[in-house]
Protein backbone atom coordinates (compact mmCIF):
# COMPACT_ATOMS: atom_id res chain seq x y z
CA UNK A 1 0.00 0.00 0.00
CA UNK A 2 1.09 3.40 -0.66
CA UNK A 3 2.47 5.69 2.23
CA UNK A 4 -0.23 8.41 2.99
CA UNK A 5 1.35 12.17 2.28
CA UNK A 6 3.02 13.83 4.93
CA UNK A 7 0.46 16.79 5.05
CA UNK A 8 -2.59 14.33 5.17
CA UNK A 9 -0.93 11.96 8.48
CA UNK A 10 -0.08 15.49 9.93
CA UNK A 11 -3.73 17.20 9.48
CA UNK A 12 -5.14 13.75 10.71
CA UNK A 13 -2.99 13.47 13.84
CA UNK A 14 -3.58 16.74 15.11
CA UNK A 15 -7.24 16.57 14.41
CA UNK A 16 -7.20 12.89 16.73
CA UNK A 17 -5.11 14.77 19.29
CA UNK A 18 -7.48 17.25 19.54
CA UNK A 19 -10.48 15.09 20.31
CA UNK A 20 -8.75 13.43 23.30
CA UNK A 21 -8.27 15.26 27.13
CA UNK A 22 -4.83 15.81 27.48
CA UNK A 23 -4.95 17.79 31.01
CA UNK A 24 -3.29 18.93 34.11
CA UNK A 25 -0.94 21.27 31.88
CA UNK A 26 0.52 18.98 29.34
CA UNK A 27 0.31 19.96 26.03
CA UNK A 28 -1.85 18.77 22.95
CA UNK A 29 1.37 15.84 21.66
CA UNK A 30 2.66 17.39 18.33
CA UNK A 31 4.79 15.81 15.78
CA UNK A 32 7.13 18.23 15.78
CA UNK A 33 10.18 15.55 15.82
CA UNK A 34 10.52 13.89 12.41
CA UNK A 35 12.66 13.16 9.50
CA UNK A 36 12.60 16.40 6.51
CA UNK A 37 11.32 13.47 3.72
CA UNK A 38 9.24 10.42 3.69
CA UNK A 39 9.36 8.08 4.38
CA UNK A 40 8.79 8.52 8.24
CA UNK A 41 10.80 5.50 9.59
CA UNK A 42 11.62 7.39 13.08
CA UNK A 43 12.06 5.35 15.98
CA UNK A 44 14.06 4.26 19.13
CA UNK A 45 14.73 8.23 20.49
CA UNK A 46 15.96 9.72 23.57
CA UNK A 47 16.06 12.93 25.73
CA UNK A 48 17.77 14.61 27.87
CA UNK A 49 17.88 17.90 29.54
CA UNK A 50 20.82 20.20 31.11
CA UNK A 51 20.96 23.00 33.70
CA UNK A 52 20.19 25.61 31.14
CA UNK A 53 17.29 24.31 31.08
CA UNK A 54 17.23 23.40 27.26
CA UNK A 55 16.12 19.91 26.35
CA UNK A 56 18.07 17.44 23.16
CA UNK A 57 16.43 14.54 21.42
CA UNK A 58 17.94 11.92 19.12
CA UNK A 59 16.21 9.19 16.91
CA UNK A 60 16.89 7.05 14.30
CA UNK A 61 15.71 7.70 10.90
CA UNK A 62 15.97 3.99 9.62
CA UNK A 63 16.49 4.21 5.84
CA UNK A 64 17.63 0.27 5.54
CA UNK A 65 14.74 -1.93 6.65
CA UNK A 66 17.09 -4.45 5.74
CA UNK A 67 20.00 -4.01 7.42
CA UNK A 68 18.79 -1.61 10.39
CA UNK A 69 21.04 0.99 9.11
CA UNK A 70 20.02 4.41 8.69
CA UNK A 71 20.32 8.23 10.07
CA UNK A 72 20.85 9.48 13.54
CA UNK A 73 18.74 12.80 13.96
CA UNK A 74 18.32 15.22 16.19
CA UNK A 75 16.29 18.32 17.57
CA UNK A 76 16.92 21.19 20.34
CA UNK A 77 13.71 22.69 22.87
CA UNK A 78 14.81 26.00 24.43
CA UNK A 79 13.82 26.12 27.85
CA UNK A 80 10.37 27.10 28.21
CA UNK A 81 9.57 27.03 24.19
CA UNK A 82 6.48 26.84 22.84
CA UNK A 83 4.38 27.45 19.81
CA UNK A 84 0.85 29.64 19.37
CA UNK A 85 -0.61 26.68 20.72
CA UNK A 86 1.54 25.80 23.40
CA UNK A 87 3.34 22.85 21.64
CA UNK A 88 7.11 22.13 22.31
CA UNK A 89 8.63 24.41 19.93
CA UNK A 90 11.82 21.97 18.61
CA UNK A 91 14.62 23.01 16.09
CA UNK A 92 16.17 20.72 14.18
CA UNK A 93 19.77 20.26 14.40
CA UNK A 94 22.29 19.12 11.92
CA UNK A 95 22.04 15.25 10.88
CA UNK A 96 24.12 13.68 13.21
CA UNK A 97 25.53 11.30 11.45
CA UNK A 98 24.49 8.07 8.39
CA UNK A 99 25.37 4.83 8.27
CA UNK A 100 24.19 3.85 12.13
CA UNK A 101 23.05 0.94 13.66
CA UNK A 102 19.40 0.90 15.02
CA UNK A 103 19.71 -0.62 18.36
CA UNK A 104 16.21 -2.18 18.61
CA UNK A 105 16.47 -1.59 22.39
CA UNK A 106 14.27 1.60 23.61
CA UNK A 107 16.02 1.10 26.87
CA UNK A 108 19.63 1.80 25.53
CA UNK A 109 20.44 5.64 26.92
CA UNK A 110 23.03 6.52 24.03
CA UNK A 111 22.43 10.62 24.63
CA UNK A 112 23.35 12.63 27.38
CA UNK A 113 23.67 16.44 28.61
CA UNK A 114 25.80 18.12 31.13
CA UNK A 115 25.30 21.14 33.80
CA UNK A 116 26.03 23.45 31.02
CA UNK A 117 23.70 22.32 28.34
CA UNK A 118 26.33 20.32 26.00
CA UNK A 119 25.07 17.66 24.84
CA UNK A 120 27.15 13.67 23.96
CA UNK A 121 25.67 11.14 22.19
CA UNK A 122 27.26 7.92 20.90
CA UNK A 123 26.50 4.55 18.38
CA UNK A 124 27.63 2.26 16.92
CA UNK A 125 27.53 1.40 12.89
CA UNK A 126 27.16 -1.48 10.90
CA UNK A 127 31.13 -1.79 10.96
CA UNK A 128 31.67 -2.21 15.02
CA UNK A 129 32.69 1.15 15.26
CA UNK A 130 31.70 3.19 18.34
CA UNK A 131 31.17 6.43 17.36
CA UNK A 132 30.57 10.01 19.62
CA UNK A 133 29.60 13.34 18.86
CA UNK A 134 28.78 16.43 20.90
CA UNK A 135 25.95 19.66 20.80
CA UNK A 136 27.29 22.43 22.24
CA UNK A 137 25.25 24.60 24.10
CA UNK A 138 23.21 27.13 21.90
CA UNK A 139 24.65 25.73 18.60
CA UNK A 140 22.60 23.06 16.43
CA UNK A 141 25.86 21.51 14.16
CA UNK A 142 27.13 18.48 16.01
CA UNK A 143 30.95 17.70 16.19
CA UNK A 144 32.28 15.58 13.43
CA UNK A 145 31.79 11.82 14.96
CA UNK A 146 35.06 10.69 16.37
CA UNK A 147 35.43 6.68 16.64
CA UNK A 148 36.37 5.83 20.64
CA UNK A 149 36.92 2.31 20.39
CA UNK A 150 39.71 -0.22 19.51
CA UNK A 151 38.01 -3.24 17.77
CA UNK A 152 39.39 -6.83 19.12
CA UNK A 153 39.32 -8.10 15.77
CA UNK A 154 35.81 -9.82 14.02
CA UNK A 155 33.28 -8.82 16.71
CA UNK A 156 29.98 -8.03 17.38
CA UNK A 157 29.62 -4.29 19.27
CA UNK A 158 26.73 -3.76 21.07
CA UNK A 159 24.73 -0.40 20.93
CA UNK A 160 26.46 2.12 24.15
CA UNK A 161 25.40 3.49 27.18
CA UNK A 162 25.95 7.00 28.15
CA UNK A 163 26.60 8.36 31.21
CA UNK A 164 27.19 12.46 31.60
CA UNK A 165 28.24 13.70 34.92
CA UNK A 166 27.14 18.17 35.34
CA UNK A 167 31.01 19.39 34.84
CA UNK A 168 30.95 17.12 31.39
CA UNK A 169 32.65 14.36 32.15
CA UNK A 170 31.19 11.06 30.58
CA UNK A 171 31.29 7.70 30.43
CA UNK A 172 30.76 5.46 27.33
CA UNK A 173 29.91 1.80 28.04
CA UNK A 174 29.55 -1.14 25.48
CA UNK A 175 29.56 -4.73 25.26
CA UNK A 176 31.87 -6.46 22.18
CA UNK A 177 32.35 -10.08 21.28
CA UNK A 178 34.69 -11.92 19.29
CA UNK A 179 32.55 -14.69 19.12
CA UNK A 180 28.35 -15.42 19.92
CA UNK A 181 27.94 -15.30 23.47
CA UNK A 182 31.68 -14.53 25.05
CA UNK A 183 31.60 -11.02 25.15
CA UNK A 184 33.86 -8.21 26.78
CA UNK A 185 32.58 -4.96 28.70
CA UNK A 186 34.54 -2.52 27.57
CA UNK A 187 34.38 1.85 28.03
CA UNK A 188 35.74 4.85 27.38
CA UNK A 189 35.86 8.18 29.11
CA UNK A 190 36.14 11.47 28.31
CA UNK A 191 37.55 14.30 30.26
CA UNK A 192 35.75 17.48 30.02
CA UNK A 193 38.64 19.52 31.50
CA UNK A 194 41.21 18.68 28.31
CA UNK A 195 38.89 17.81 26.25
CA UNK A 196 39.86 14.48 25.35
CA UNK A 197 38.86 10.91 25.41
CA UNK A 198 40.98 8.70 27.90
CA UNK A 199 41.51 5.98 26.02
CA UNK A 200 39.24 1.89 25.96
CA UNK A 201 39.33 0.26 29.18
CA UNK A 202 38.23 -3.53 29.62
CA UNK A 203 36.47 -4.25 32.68
CA UNK A 204 35.91 -7.72 31.99
CA UNK A 205 37.32 -9.93 29.87
CA UNK A 206 35.27 -12.55 27.45
CA UNK A 207 31.76 -14.07 28.84
CA UNK A 208 29.47 -11.55 29.24
CA UNK A 209 25.91 -13.08 28.67
CA UNK A 210 24.18 -11.12 25.48
CA UNK A 211 21.93 -8.78 27.07
CA UNK A 212 21.68 -5.47 26.65
CA UNK A 213 19.13 -4.36 29.12
CA UNK A 214 21.36 -4.93 32.21
CA UNK A 215 25.06 -3.45 30.98
CA UNK A 216 24.22 -0.01 32.38
CA UNK A 217 26.39 2.94 33.71
CA UNK A 218 25.86 5.87 35.44
CA UNK A 219 28.24 8.62 36.84
CA UNK A 220 28.88 11.18 39.42
CA UNK A 221 29.45 14.86 39.33
CA UNK A 222 33.41 14.00 39.63
CA UNK A 223 33.48 11.78 36.65
CA UNK A 224 33.58 8.94 38.87
CA UNK A 225 30.86 5.62 37.77
CA UNK A 226 29.41 2.47 38.57
CA UNK A 227 28.22 -0.17 35.79
CA UNK A 228 26.02 -3.31 36.31
CA UNK A 229 25.88 -6.26 34.22
CA UNK A 230 25.26 -9.52 33.44
CA UNK A 231 27.75 -12.52 33.80
CA UNK A 232 28.08 -16.21 32.28
CA UNK A 233 27.04 -17.70 36.16
CA UNK A 234 24.11 -15.63 36.11
CA UNK A 235 25.90 -12.91 38.73
CA UNK A 236 25.19 -9.07 38.13
CA UNK A 237 28.51 -7.94 38.50
CA UNK A 238 29.08 -4.51 39.48
CA UNK A 239 32.07 -2.50 38.94
CA UNK A 240 33.16 0.81 39.94
CA UNK A 241 34.96 3.37 37.67
CA UNK A 242 37.70 6.13 39.43
CA UNK A 243 38.13 8.77 37.21
CA UNK A 244 41.89 9.75 38.58
CA UNK A 245 43.29 6.52 37.57
CA UNK A 246 40.97 5.55 34.52
CA UNK A 247 40.44 2.11 36.52
CA UNK A 248 37.22 -0.43 37.30
CA UNK A 249 37.23 -1.95 40.72
CA UNK A 250 35.29 -5.35 40.22
CA UNK A 251 32.91 -5.63 43.82
CA UNK A 252 32.10 -8.77 45.18
CA UNK A 253 28.36 -9.50 43.73
CA UNK A 254 25.50 -9.03 45.46
CA UNK A 255 22.81 -11.14 43.29
CA UNK A 256 23.10 -14.80 42.08
CA UNK A 257 20.47 -15.36 39.66
CA UNK A 258 19.41 -15.68 36.01
CA UNK A 259 20.42 -12.72 33.64
CA UNK A 260 16.95 -11.09 32.83
CA UNK A 261 16.69 -9.18 36.15
CA UNK A 262 16.24 -6.16 35.05
CA UNK A 263 19.06 -4.45 37.17
CA UNK A 264 19.07 -0.30 36.70
CA UNK A 265 21.58 1.93 38.66
CA UNK A 266 21.81 5.51 39.47
CA UNK A 267 24.90 7.28 41.01
CA UNK A 268 24.70 10.68 43.48
CA UNK A 269 26.71 13.61 43.27
CA UNK A 270 28.99 12.33 46.14
CA UNK A 271 29.35 8.56 44.14
CA UNK A 272 27.57 6.54 46.02
CA UNK A 273 25.09 3.66 43.81
CA UNK A 274 21.77 2.96 44.16
CA UNK A 275 21.17 -0.83 42.31
CA UNK A 276 17.43 -2.27 41.70
CA UNK A 277 16.35 -5.25 40.95
CA UNK A 278 14.09 -7.87 40.31
CA UNK A 279 14.38 -11.16 42.09
CA UNK A 280 14.00 -13.76 39.18
CA UNK A 281 12.37 -16.29 41.39
CA UNK A 282 9.63 -14.38 43.08
CA UNK A 283 9.17 -11.44 40.71
CA UNK A 284 9.38 -9.31 44.25
CA UNK A 285 12.32 -6.19 43.40
CA UNK A 286 14.97 -5.41 45.52
CA UNK A 287 17.76 -2.75 45.89
CA UNK A 288 20.63 -2.33 47.78
CA UNK A 289 23.26 0.97 47.94
CA UNK A 290 27.15 0.69 47.20
CA UNK A 291 29.00 3.74 48.48
CA UNK A 292 31.31 5.51 46.94
CA UNK A 293 34.84 3.92 47.16
CA UNK A 294 33.35 1.16 48.97
CA UNK A 295 33.80 -2.66 47.59
CA UNK A 296 30.55 -4.48 49.74
CA UNK A 297 26.68 -3.00 49.14
CA UNK A 298 25.10 -1.72 52.27
CA UNK A 299 21.29 -0.83 52.76
CA UNK A 300 19.61 -4.09 51.33
CA UNK A 301 15.91 -4.31 51.59
CA UNK A 302 13.35 -5.91 49.42
CA UNK A 303 11.17 -3.04 48.11
CA UNK A 304 7.50 -5.08 47.25
CA UNK A 305 5.45 -8.13 47.82
CA UNK A 306 4.11 -8.46 44.54
CA UNK A 307 5.17 -9.48 41.29
CA UNK A 308 6.69 -7.17 38.85
CA UNK A 309 6.61 -7.36 34.91
CA UNK A 310 8.66 -4.26 34.08
CA UNK A 311 12.08 -3.56 34.76
CA UNK A 312 12.43 -1.07 37.67
CA UNK A 313 13.72 2.28 36.84
CA UNK A 314 15.53 4.22 39.78
CA UNK A 315 17.13 7.95 39.95
CA UNK A 316 18.42 10.10 42.69
CA UNK A 317 18.04 13.87 43.74
CA UNK A 318 21.16 15.75 44.56
CA UNK A 319 21.54 14.48 48.48
CA UNK A 320 21.57 10.90 47.32
CA UNK A 321 17.59 10.39 47.87
CA UNK A 322 16.09 7.61 45.77
CA UNK A 323 13.18 7.03 43.89
CA UNK A 324 12.47 3.37 42.32
CA UNK A 325 9.36 3.08 40.19
CA UNK A 326 7.99 -0.24 38.36
CA UNK A 327 4.93 -1.79 36.90
CA UNK A 328 3.53 -4.39 39.22
CA UNK A 329 0.80 -7.44 37.87
CA UNK A 330 -1.96 -5.99 39.44
CA UNK A 331 -2.78 -2.88 36.84
CA UNK A 332 -0.81 -0.62 38.81
CA UNK A 333 2.62 1.43 39.27
CA UNK A 334 4.50 0.27 42.33
CA UNK A 335 7.19 2.82 44.02
CA UNK A 336 9.00 3.81 46.68
CA UNK A 337 12.02 6.10 48.28
CA UNK A 338 15.11 5.30 49.65
CA UNK A 339 16.47 7.91 52.53
CA UNK A 340 19.92 9.08 52.88
CA UNK A 341 19.47 10.21 56.47
CA UNK A 342 17.57 6.54 57.27
CA UNK A 343 19.45 4.38 54.84
CA UNK A 344 15.77 2.93 54.82
CA UNK A 345 13.45 2.51 51.44
CA UNK A 346 9.26 3.42 52.11
CA UNK A 347 6.99 2.29 49.76
CA UNK A 348 4.43 5.05 48.36
CA UNK A 349 0.85 4.01 47.50
CA UNK A 350 -0.02 2.41 44.35
CA UNK A 351 -1.11 4.46 41.04
CA UNK A 352 -3.95 2.67 39.93
CA UNK A 353 -4.27 2.08 36.22
CA UNK A 354 -7.68 0.60 36.22
CA UNK A 355 -6.46 -2.85 35.54
CA UNK A 356 -4.28 -1.52 32.88
CA UNK A 357 -0.83 -2.69 32.94
CA UNK A 358 2.21 -0.22 31.90
CA UNK A 359 5.17 -0.88 30.06
CA UNK A 360 8.13 1.48 28.97
CA UNK A 361 8.37 3.07 31.95
CA UNK A 362 10.81 6.04 32.37
CA UNK A 363 11.57 8.46 35.43
CA UNK A 364 13.01 11.93 35.75
CA UNK A 365 13.91 13.28 39.14
CA UNK A 366 14.89 16.61 39.58
CA UNK A 367 17.72 18.06 41.90
CA UNK A 368 15.21 18.74 44.66
CA UNK A 369 13.43 14.98 43.99
CA UNK A 370 10.62 15.87 42.25
CA UNK A 371 9.94 13.47 39.88
CA UNK A 372 7.64 12.76 36.65
CA UNK A 373 6.57 9.43 35.22
CA UNK A 374 5.75 8.05 31.87
CA UNK A 375 5.01 4.91 30.27
CA UNK A 376 2.61 2.94 28.05
CA UNK A 377 -0.79 1.51 28.26
CA UNK A 378 -1.65 -1.79 25.53
CA UNK A 379 -5.09 -2.21 24.92
CA UNK A 380 -6.87 -4.58 21.48
CA UNK A 381 -7.53 -1.04 20.40
CA UNK A 382 -3.88 -0.05 20.30
CA UNK A 383 -1.27 2.01 22.93
CA UNK A 384 -1.21 5.22 24.50
CA UNK A 385 0.58 7.30 26.85
CA UNK A 386 0.82 8.41 30.65
CA UNK A 387 2.41 10.69 32.91
CA UNK A 388 2.02 11.09 36.88
CA UNK A 389 4.26 13.71 38.77
CA UNK A 390 5.25 12.88 42.46
CA UNK A 391 6.49 16.38 44.39
CA UNK A 392 9.09 15.79 46.48
CA UNK A 393 6.94 16.49 49.59
CA UNK A 394 3.99 14.35 48.30
CA UNK A 395 3.01 10.90 49.54
CA UNK A 396 1.18 9.78 46.64
CA UNK A 397 1.30 10.48 42.50
CA UNK A 398 -0.65 12.61 41.34
CA UNK A 399 -1.88 14.47 38.16
CA UNK A 400 -2.39 10.89 36.04
CA UNK A 401 -2.71 12.13 32.27
CA UNK A 402 -3.14 10.88 29.15
CA UNK A 403 -0.99 12.52 26.66
CA UNK A 404 -1.64 10.76 23.74
CA UNK A 405 -4.82 9.26 21.58
CA UNK A 406 -5.03 5.40 21.64
CA UNK A 407 -2.97 4.46 18.58
CA UNK A 408 0.21 2.40 18.41
CA UNK A 409 2.39 4.81 20.53
CA UNK A 410 4.98 3.59 22.68
CA UNK A 411 8.88 3.84 24.23
CA UNK A 412 7.88 7.32 25.75
CA UNK A 413 10.66 9.31 27.67
CA UNK A 414 10.62 12.14 30.37
CA UNK A 415 12.35 14.69 31.68
CA UNK A 416 11.91 17.18 34.32
CA UNK A 417 13.77 20.38 33.24
CA UNK A 418 16.13 23.07 35.33
CA UNK A 419 13.16 25.08 34.65
CA UNK A 420 10.79 22.65 36.12
CA UNK A 421 9.19 22.07 33.08
CA UNK A 422 8.20 18.56 32.24
CA UNK A 423 9.19 17.24 27.89
CA UNK A 424 7.91 13.87 27.08
CA UNK A 425 8.71 12.30 23.77
CA UNK A 426 7.34 8.94 22.35
CA UNK A 427 7.40 7.12 19.11
CA UNK A 428 4.42 6.51 17.25
CA UNK A 429 4.73 3.94 14.67
CA UNK A 430 1.90 4.38 12.22
CA UNK A 431 1.74 1.09 10.97
CA UNK A 432 2.74 -1.00 14.15
CA UNK A 433 5.38 -2.29 11.94
CA UNK A 434 8.28 -1.87 15.09
CA UNK A 435 10.34 0.51 12.53
CA UNK A 436 7.77 2.94 10.64
CA UNK A 437 6.58 5.79 12.86
CA UNK A 438 7.15 10.00 13.80
CA UNK A 439 8.30 10.72 17.57
CA UNK A 440 5.90 12.92 19.36
CA UNK A 441 6.19 15.26 21.99
CA UNK A 442 4.29 16.99 24.61
CA UNK A 443 5.25 19.80 27.56
CA UNK A 444 3.55 20.54 30.67
CA UNK A 445 5.10 24.42 31.52
CA UNK A 446 5.69 24.91 35.20
CA UNK A 447 5.30 21.44 36.57
CA UNK A 448 7.37 22.64 39.43
CA UNK A 449 8.30 25.58 41.01
CA UNK A 450 11.94 25.33 40.70
CA UNK A 451 14.03 26.56 43.90
CA UNK A 452 18.00 25.91 43.70
CA UNK A 453 19.57 24.24 46.61
CA UNK A 454 21.58 26.41 48.86
CA UNK A 455 25.06 26.30 49.01
CA UNK A 456 26.57 23.88 51.65
CA UNK A 457 28.81 24.58 54.88
CA UNK A 458 28.65 27.99 54.81
CA UNK A 459 31.09 29.34 57.81
CA UNK A 460 32.98 32.62 59.12
CA UNK A 461 35.26 33.71 61.49
CA UNK A 462 36.44 36.89 62.75
CA UNK A 463 40.34 37.22 62.21
CA UNK A 464 42.21 40.15 64.10
CA UNK A 465 45.08 41.59 62.58
CA UNK A 466 47.13 44.19 64.95
CA UNK A 467 49.20 47.29 63.36
CA UNK A 468 51.07 49.91 65.52
CA UNK A 469 47.88 52.12 65.60
CA UNK A 470 44.84 50.39 64.58
CA UNK A 471 43.59 46.85 64.05
CA UNK A 472 42.45 45.27 60.80
CA UNK A 473 39.21 42.76 61.95
CA UNK A 474 38.45 41.39 58.85
CA UNK A 475 35.50 38.71 58.22
CA UNK A 476 36.62 35.22 56.51
CA UNK A 477 33.78 33.93 54.76
CA UNK A 478 34.04 30.34 53.00
CA UNK A 479 31.19 28.02 51.63
CA UNK A 480 30.79 24.70 49.52
CA UNK A 481 29.20 25.04 45.99
CA UNK A 482 25.31 23.68 46.28
CA UNK A 483 24.97 19.99 44.75
CA UNK A 484 22.97 21.38 42.45
CA UNK A 485 23.86 21.26 39.07
CA UNK A 486 21.39 23.77 38.15
CA UNK A 487 23.17 26.73 40.09
CA UNK A 488 25.22 29.01 37.80
CA UNK A 489 26.27 31.87 40.78
CA UNK A 490 26.20 32.62 43.90
CA UNK A 491 25.29 35.89 45.46
CA UNK A 492 26.77 37.20 49.01
CA UNK A 493 24.86 40.25 50.88
CA UNK A 494 26.39 42.01 53.86
CA UNK A 495 22.93 43.58 55.36
CA UNK A 496 20.71 43.28 52.84
CA UNK A 497 23.19 45.18 50.34
CA UNK A 498 24.39 42.64 47.51
CA UNK A 499 28.71 42.70 47.65
CA UNK A 500 29.30 40.07 44.99
CA UNK A 501 28.75 37.42 42.80
CA UNK A 502 30.21 34.14 42.01
CA UNK A 503 30.48 31.84 39.43
CA UNK A 504 29.51 28.56 40.07
CA UNK A 505 32.16 25.74 39.25
CA UNK A 506 34.75 25.80 41.75
CA UNK A 507 34.13 23.36 44.81
CA UNK A 508 34.96 25.81 47.45
CA UNK A 509 34.42 29.85 47.65
CA UNK A 510 36.73 32.03 50.53
CA UNK A 511 35.60 36.18 50.68
CA UNK A 512 37.03 38.61 53.18
CA UNK A 513 35.91 41.72 54.44
CA UNK A 514 38.81 44.06 55.89
CA UNK A 515 38.40 46.54 58.92
CA UNK A 516 34.54 45.56 59.85
CA UNK A 517 33.46 47.55 63.18
CA UNK A 518 33.83 45.59 66.52
CA UNK A 519 30.55 46.92 68.03
CA UNK A 520 28.85 46.21 64.91
CA UNK A 521 26.95 42.89 63.85
CA UNK A 522 27.05 42.09 60.26
CA UNK A 523 24.86 39.80 58.75
CA UNK A 524 26.29 37.80 55.48
CA UNK A 525 22.97 35.87 53.12
CA UNK A 526 24.56 33.71 50.88
CA UNK A 527 22.41 32.20 47.69
CA UNK A 528 22.67 30.16 44.58
CA UNK A 529 21.42 31.54 41.90
CA UNK A 530 20.04 28.75 38.62
CA UNK A 531 20.10 29.67 34.92
CA UNK A 532 16.02 31.24 35.47
CA UNK A 533 17.73 33.55 37.99
CA UNK A 534 15.34 32.19 40.45
CA UNK A 535 17.55 32.10 44.39
CA UNK A 536 17.74 29.05 46.73
CA UNK A 537 16.90 29.44 50.39
CA UNK A 538 19.41 31.83 51.78
CA UNK A 539 22.08 30.65 54.76
CA UNK A 540 22.97 33.48 57.25
CA UNK A 541 25.03 33.91 59.38
CA UNK A 542 26.05 36.80 61.54
CA UNK A 543 29.94 38.25 62.60
CA UNK A 544 30.72 40.63 65.36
Amino acid sequence: MKRPCFIFLYILSLLSFALHDVNAGWSMPEEVIFPPSAPFNSTQSNIATGGNGNSVAIWYDVSDTETGIGILRGAVLPAGSVNNLGQPAWILTSQIAAGVQDPFDPVDQALGMDAAGNALVAWTDGNNNIFVSKLLAGQLTWTTPQIINVQLGSEIVQPPYVAVAPNGDAIVLWASSPYNYNYHLLSNTYDAQTNSWKGQVELLGGGLIQDSNINQVAIDANGNGVAVVSTPDNNVQAMAYHFASNSWTTIPPIITAPNDLGVTVAVDHAGNATLVWIDSTTGNVNAATLPFNQTTFTNQQQLSLSAAIEFPVVHTNAAGNALAIWSNDSGAISSARFSVSTGIWTALPDLDLGGNIASDLDLSVDAQGNAVAVWTISLDSGRFIQAASLGVTDSAWNLLTTLSAVDQNRFAHVVLTSRGDGVAIWEDDINDNSITGTIDSSIFLGMFSEVPLPPTGFVGVVIKNKFLNRTDRIHHLVWDASVDPTVVSYDLFRNGVLLSTFAAGSPSYVFEEHFRHKNRVDTYTLTSVNVSGVQSIPVIIMLK
